[in-house]
């Protein structure tokens, strides 16, 4: 089995986007990203084309939705440990 290259590791994309995402969560994404790239044994009709994309679409869209939603939390939480911090650091001097 060959080895995957460090930008590809679920450790390095870890490491690059945590706390924002889990493991489970690039398995998600990598998931996702890869579905319209599966081949099938049959030919699709265009209807069936449409479809596929528009359902894939939907689960990128809520896959980014809550990645956003966990964004503006986090961005929330570091805001408020830093006036806290700051707040504390104002009483020393």
């Amino acid at each position: 089995m060959g080895s995957v290259c460090k930008c590809h590791s679920f450790t390095t994309l870890e490491a690059w986007t945590h706390p924002i995402l889990s493991r489970a969560d690039i398995a998600e994404l990598v998931l996702v990203s890869a579905l319209e790239l599966v081949a099938l044994t049959r030919q699709r009709t265009d209807d069936e084309s449409e479809e596929i994309h528009n359902k894939i679409m939907t689960m990128q869209q809520n896959f980014l939705r809550r990645i956003g939603e966990r964004t503006r939390k986090y961005e929330e939480e570091t805001r408020a440990q830093y006036l806290r911090s700051a707040k504390e650091w104002n009483g020393y001097e």
